[in-house]
């Protein structure tokens, strides 16, 4: 999806908008629209944590941004689960993984994090 699409539907992708630490898995996103989708939902939903999984090409990215400061844990979390890799600043995270065989695993156990 490009990056025009992704973002005049935003809405799509909020189960729920009173939430304010949301786990949001989607496909086939575009990999240079992700950050300014999570920046959009992120405002959008007034989020205090906001953990993305995109699946595309038998690839999981994770992106995460937290003004909790957990948001690096929650990645490196999530590439541990999976076999994957991920890392970054406590306020925004970044990593991914080619092994999607506990990815479910991993989305719940970050679910129950938040």
């Amino acid at each position: 999806m490009k990056q025009q699409d992704v973002l005049q539907r935003l809405d799509d992708f909020i189960d729920d908008l009173d939430s304010k630490n949301q786990v949001i898995v989607m496909q086939d996103i575009d990999s240079k629209v992700l950050k300014q989708l999570m920046d959009a939902l992120y405002d959008k939903i007034k989020a205090e944590t906001l953990f993305i999984v995109n699946i595309q090409d038998g690839k999981a990215t994770f992106l995460c941004k937290s003004s909790k400061d957990q948001a690096g844990n929650l990645v490196k979390l999530a590439a541990t689960l999976t076999s994957g890799s991920g890392g970054g600043r406590p306020n925004m995270a970044q990593g991914g993984t080619q092994d999607l065989t506990h990815l479910d695993e991993a989305i719940e156990t970050i679910r129950k994090s938040l």
